[in-house]
């Protein structure tokens, strides 16, 4: 029952997605008392995506690391000269968005990637090894990206940023 459950909900995931988004603005003063079991929630995600990998298929990414270094070359190179190339053309002017822009595409990328890779049966060892890896890295991947996208000097306290 469960996995014919999980099917239907796969097949409208692109529908539920957007409506979680309005619905959560929406309701935000409601919501906002939750905010607390966000993190246990994508906890909860990260741990049950990756109970199908085991050592061998991350020993098979590790390996063959080339799929690793072009998603990284395309996540904090290409979109966030993207995203700095929309911002100059759509925002001149205003450096404080350029600069958000570029932020949104430099960040690490998240755990709602591997629920979608788990939903249409990508490589689960590859997603979840690319954000550990974007997590490792984020504070120096951040720090110099914005200081050679857009100029700015940015501070991060890296190892606060582990500490729970």
């Amino acid at each position: 029952m469960l996995i014919q459950m999980n099917k239907v909900l796969e097949k409208l995931m692109p529908v539920i997605t957007p409506t979680g988004v309005v619905i959560g603005v929406l309701l935000t003063a409601w919501l906002l008392p939750l905010t607390f079991l966000v993190p246990w929630i994508f906890a909860f995600m990260t741990f049950s995506g990756s109970l199908n990998s085991n050592f061998v298929d991350l020993k098979r990414v590790l390996l063959h690391p080339k799929p690793i270094l072009v998603c990284f070359f395309i996540l904090h190179l290409i979109m966030p000269l993207i995203a700095l190339g929309i911002g100059k053309v759509f925002f001149y002017g205003d450096p404080y968005t350029i600069t958000g822009l570029v932020i949104a595409f430099v960040i690490p990328t998240g755990i709602i990637s591997l629920i979608w890779v788990n939903i249409y049966k990508g490589n689960v060892p590859l997603t979840l090894s690319i954000i550990l890896l974007n997590t490792i890295l984020s504070p120096v991947i951040v720090t110099y990206s914005l200081k050679l996208l857009v100029g700015s000097n940015v501070n991060i306290d890296q190892w606060g940023s582990i500490t729970v």
